[in-house]
């Protein structure tokens, strides 16, 4: 299950990232423009689903900090850790995101290009495949 929900939060990652980037840390502000590109209105919704709706004032550090830095690869993982975490308590909150990332992908190319690199040491490094280094880029696509 917790591999499972870490491939989720990986390809939701380039909708809610771009989201973030788009909106600031008001993506949770209900009240905000709805016209924004399909992927990253997904990514909105994404994050609005995971962590409600609320002010941009009250949204969860990791936004506020990752809308100050969008291509900041540290803040998007601190992200991606938080995204986890609150999905490993919630299993319909995990369906409803497979949901949303289904139609998301029939409805919208991916939003960005976005280069993720993680590294491990010592018993971390099981998380990743080679020695301890995984390097990851996703792509718009050109269709």
């Amino acid at each position: 299950m917790a591999e499972d929900i870490t491939q989720l939060v990986g390809d939701i990652s380039p909708y809610v990232t771009a989201a973030v980037a788009a909106y600031g840390a008001a993506v949770l502000d209900k009240a905000k423009d709805e016209s924004a590109e399909a992927g990253v209105a997904w990514g909105r919704k994404m994050l609005q689903r995971i962590f409600g709706t609320r002010d941009e004032h009250d949204a969860p550090a990791p936004v506020r900090d990752l809308a100050d830095r969008p291509d900041d690869a540290d803040l998007q993982m601190t992200l991606h850790v938080l995204i986890r975490e609150v999905m490993r308590q919630d299993a319909a909150l995990i369906q409803d995101i497979r949901g949303f990332l289904a139609v998301a992908r029939d409805s919208a190319a991916p939003v960005a290009t976005l280069t993720i690199i993680a590294s491990a040491v010592d018993n971390a490094q099981q998380a990743v495949q080679g020695h301890g280094y995984q390097s990851n880029t996703f792509h718009k696509s050109s269709e």
